[in-house]
């Protein structure tokens, strides 16, 4: 019995809070972000990177939700701006960025997209 009840603690510790055990976190794509992401693609972000640069896509906590965008510029050693939303700057601290986006693992629209996947989000 409590070998039962320590798979399950593990279980859930990997499930709820791998970016921290593991280093990574999966997430939907809802929107576009030009033509490098786009609806339905499945991605993977390092949750831990050590550097971040202009060009690089990130998820981001904005007003209680996780966001993701390109980072367009870079205000100082703590602070970067974001698109969010192809439309305006927003400014992020680097405590608010949850991860940087490395990998497309799946991608869907009424059928798999087998072209989009398994690729490596470039470097900038």
């Amino acid at each position: 019995m409590l070998y039962i009840i320590v798979l399950i603690a593990i279980g859930y510790t990997f499930s709820k809070h791998r970016d921290v055990v593991l280093g990574y976190d999966v997430h939907r794509v809802t929107g576009h972000i030009g033509t490098t992401l786009i609806q339905n693609d499945f991605i993977v972000t390092d949750t831990s990177p050590r550097v971040l640069n202009v060009g690089d896509i990130v998820t981001f906590k904005h007003d209680q939700a996780m966001k993701l965008g390109p980072i367009t510029d870079r205000s100082g050693n703590d602070a970067f701006f974001v698109l969010h939303r192809q439309r305006s700057q927003t400014p992020v601290l680097r405590s608010n960025i949850h991860g940087k986006v490395v990998y497309i693992w799946f991608s869907w629209d009424s059928g798999i997209r087998w072209e989009r996947f398994p690729k490596y989000v470039p470097d900038r």
